[in-house]
């Protein structure tokens, strides 16, 4: 977890926290005790921030202990506190959590939801190791659903963002993962030269890291690649994959796989091996409630019963446990539905918050329109756009004849009502080629993208036309204009369009105001003036 996420607490809460994290690897009961002890702890001094890390890592602790349900009240807490504490880093981090909550529950669907929620924040607020987690998580939930394409292209995109991080353990951990992901992908998609690179590629990394240990997603790959290429190993491979299966503590985090596995044992008719992961499987997933994944195990159970030709009387006694765990699983995904209704909404309401905070940040409140701050924000985006398509960008800039006469001789408030007529027939000329803004004062800057240079003459025409149209109980009023055009080059900025547009306005002012002076972009014009200056 990154330092950032611990910005608000004081040093000794961060102990707090950092001795949880030694915890988390070890007896997950002892885990939870502290976890459970820091949040009575943190409730009784008011320290929120410090029980909402408690309430995370009670989630975490209730995850390895199979206690869904209370793993996921306790992310939902966690979540609703990090909010109002301001922490982006573990809201993202908690929405990440909760994807891995509901997948564990068979919810590929909400479980994908939250993920890409994760990948939306973390990306909105530059958490490079978080949208890379989420993304590798997304991935697994597409694998598990035969989307390989989509895992191909997301754990590439997660591969680039992890790189960006750290050089640690858990990097290379987390892009090792992504390589198995890659090469199962591969292989299901018969894309085999492809696969071969991915499986390459964890060779280096075993090669430079020998003691990171191969882990049972990567053993059952290379037994899917080995039947293929290398039959003479399977024997090997196959009971490599059972001896870890059996060692690992946790199988329920590797039930992809392991699900993956299961197939393949039956396919392949390897019946013994294949009734001995069900009796694990069942015994683990009976720990607590997972119907989605025992119904698919008390499939294959059902399966080897028939296969083995035992007594109808036990056929049917696993017919009616399967429709048993059906019920429950359709019981659990009507919970984890309320579940997600209820996180939806608390998400939607933040997200409305959120973004009417961000649209009265880049907007002006006299004239509604937006502000500098959304120029610079639109402005570059359009500009860049026009560089990349090697088409026709305007920028003008205009402000009103007199402004200062007309203030002085009638007073601010009207001075105030001119700027909102004025602001009002911008507005009424605006579209998404022509995007006003309220520069300052009484300047106005206009964007033009993807227009002719008659189409901005005209938008700049029927500004000064509709302002000669009589206001009510306001004096009449000009503008003077002018427009810096032309074809980005790649060298050139925004700035020195409007650098050079600024010109052209001060050119409509010397030659009498109320008109319009279109000049054509020249390149290192601006730059020569800063060099000037310096």
């Amino acid at each position: 977890m990154a330092e950032e996420s611990l910005g608000h607490l004081s040093p000794s809460a961060r102990q707090a926290v950092e001795h949880l994290r030694e915890l988390s690897g070890g007896d997950a009961q002892a885990y939870l005790s502290a976890a459970l002890q820091l949040y009575d702890e943190s409730t009784g001094t008011g320290d929120r921030e410090l029980s909402a890390f408690a309430d995370y890592h009670i989630s975490i602790a209730c995850f390895i202990l199979c206690r869904w349900n209370e793993a996921l009240y306790h992310a939902n807490r966690s979540i609703e506190t990090f909010r109002k504490t301001g922490n982006d880093f573990l809201v993202c981090r908690c929405y990440n959590l909760m994807g891995i909550l509901f997948a564990t529950q068979g919810d590929m669907a909400l479980a994908v939801n939250m993920f890409s929620e994760a990948i939306d924040d973390a990306d909105e607020k530059g958490f490079a190791f978080l949208s890379a987690l989420a993304r590798s998580n997304y991935c697994e939930m597409c694998f598990s659903g035969g989307e390989y394409e989509t895992v191909i292209r997301v754990s590439k995109e997660a591969m680039k963002l992890y790189l960006k991080t750290k050089d640690d353990g858990e990097r290379m951990l987390n892009i090792s993962t992504l390589l198995i992901q890659q090469a199962g992908a591969y292989l299901a998609l018969e894309r085999y030269d492809e696969a071969r690179a991915a499986l390459q590629q964890l060779d280096a990394l075993h090669r430079e890291h020998p003691d990171f240990p191969e882990g049972l997603d990567e053993k059952i790959v290379r037994l899917f690649y080995d039947e293929k290429f290398a039959p003479a190993n399977v024997d090997r491979d196959l009971a490599a994959c059972i001896k870890c299966l059996d060692e690992i503590q946790n199988r329920n985090n590797n039930i992809t796989w392991i699900l993956k596995l299961m197939e393949n044992l039956q396919s392949t008719d390897q019946t013994k091996y294949l009734a001995h992961v069900v009796d694990l499987m069942e015994k683990d997933l009976s720990k607590s409630s997972y119907p989605h994944y025992q119904l698919i195990v008390s499939k294959y159970r059902l399966d080897l019963c028939v296969k083995e030709k035992k007594s109808q009387e036990e056929i049917l006694q696993e017919l009616y446990h399967r429709i048993h765990l059906a019920d429950q699983e359709q019981e659990q995904a009507t919970r984890n539905f309320h579940y997600y209704l209820e996180l939806q909404k608390k998400l939607s309401d933040e997200k409305r918050k959120a973004t009417k905070m961000r649209l009265a940040a880049r907007t002006d409140s006299l004239t509604g329109l937006a502000n500098r701050r959304g120029l610079e924000e639109e402005g570059q985006k359009c500009f860049l756009d026009m560089m990349e398509q090697k088409s026709l960008f305007g920028i003008e800039i205009l402000d009103i004849d007199h402004f200062k006469e007309i203030n002085d001789s009638y007073g601010h408030e009207v001075g105030d009502l001119c700027l909102q007529h004025l602001g009002k027939v911008l507005q009424d000329e605006a579209d998404h080629h022509c995007l006003p803004f309220r520069y300052g004062g009484d300047e106005f800057v206009i964007l033009y993208v993807g227009l002719s240079q008659a189409d901005i003459e005209a938008h700049a025409s029927s500004i000064r036309v509709s302002l000669r149209t009589p206001e009510a109980d306001l004096p009449l009023f000009t503008v003077s204009q002018g427009i810096c055009l032309g074809i980005p080059p790649a060298s050139a900025s925004m700035e020195e369009y409007l650098f050079q547009a600024d010109g052209g306005l001060y050119q409509s002012k010397r030659e009498g105001r109320d008109r319009v002076n279109l000049v054509p972009f020249k390149e290192h014009e601006y730059r020569a003036l800063i060099r000037q200056i310096h």
